[in-house]
């Protein structure tokens, strides 16, 4: 049975922040406390208005400031950034998601630097979990495997953009796990975002997902042409992603101690998600009850930043 990939050490980092929730340690608006090594990055991860999400399109850079990466990052990378952008929620609705950005050394093609969409594999559920908030892009202070294939990536020529995905990074929120056409729409919109944080990216890209992040970006394979059409997809590359949910909370209704540690982690991803999402249909804001429900795949017309230069 697939479960979340990289061993007991990975996966007991930063989700952490997952048995906390499930016992409790989570206030009424659904912060969890930072683990030891988040370090801060100023007024970056503050949330920005209702009003700045309802004006801006999917894709939109709501913001972006320089990011200091790792040793190994740095030396392959030209720029390294943090970036903000406008996505779309789990109803539809319009929501800030951040990221990274990391563009190669060098002179870009003509063109311009291919990008992939990195769809990142489990980091926990809370604020600090979000990889754009770690210089090796996760909450370890250790080299990470993720890293090392990232920086092979960028090395090569690519720019590398990578979505925290939902709910990650900004203060009083929760990952919503396993959401796949959130995180998705999130891998998608991180291209067109990235786009307009640097004039060296070019109009082809794809995407490439590890663990968690290896089903949104098969997601993203049925449906990058019809969200960004202004763009050239070129194809998904999905890495050990995790299936068999259902098999897995099976499996640890009936488990009995010793539990294996990666499946007690990957069944309390499922359960907090699954929380979640119960919560965020039986209680909805003001703008889901005005607002008919809708496929977040669903649009009226092209994001207007969705567009080739």
């Amino acid at each position: 049975m697939p479960l979340l990939r990289g061993g007991p050490a990975r996966a007991l980092l930063c989700p952490l922040t997952v048995l906390a929730f499930l016992t409790g340690a989570v206030n009424a608006a659904g912060s969890v406390a930072a683990p030891a090594g988040a370090s801060p990055q100023g007024d970056f991860y503050q949330y920005p208005s209702r009003t700045t999400l309802e004006r801006s399109s999917p894709g939109h850079l709501l913001a972006s400031e320089p990011m200091t990466v790792s040793t190994r990052l740095q030396s392959v990378s030209s720029r390294a950034m943090r970036i903000m952008y406008r996505s779309v929620g789990l109803h539809g609705e319009p929501i800030a998601v951040t990221g990274f950005l990391l563009v190669p050394r060098g002179a870009a093609p003509r063109g311009g630097w291919p990008v992939i969409s990195w769809g990142h594999g489990a980091t926990g559920v809370g604020p600090a979990c979000a990889p754009s908030r770690h210089a090796n892009l996760y909450p370890s202070s250790d080299q990470y495997a993720e890293t090392d294939m990232i920086e092979h990536l960028v090395q090569d020529g690519y720019a590398v953009v990578g979505a925290d995905y939902p709910g990650l990074g900004f203060p009083d929120t929760v990952e919503n796990f396993p959401q796949t056409d959130l995180e998705s729409r999130s891998v998608i919109d991180a291209v067109l975002a990235a786009r307009q944080a640097s004039t060296q990216l070019g109009r082809q890209w794809f995407a490439v997902g590890h663990s968690q992040g290896g089903p949104p970006v098969l997601r993203v394979g049925e449906a990058a042409a019809r969200w960004a059409p202004g763009l050239r997809f070129l194809g998904t590359v999905a890495l050990a992603p995790p299936s068999h949910f259902a098999a897995v909370m099976d499996e640890m209704g009936a488990a009995r101690p010793p539990v294996n540690v990666g499946l007690a982690v990957l069944g309390s991803y499922i359960a907090v998600g699954a929380h979640l999402t119960h919560r965020a249909s039986s209680t909805r804001t003001s703008w889901h009850r005005n607002s008919p429900r809708r496929s977040l795949w669903r649009r009226s017309s092209a994001p207007t930043n969705s567009t080739s230069t």
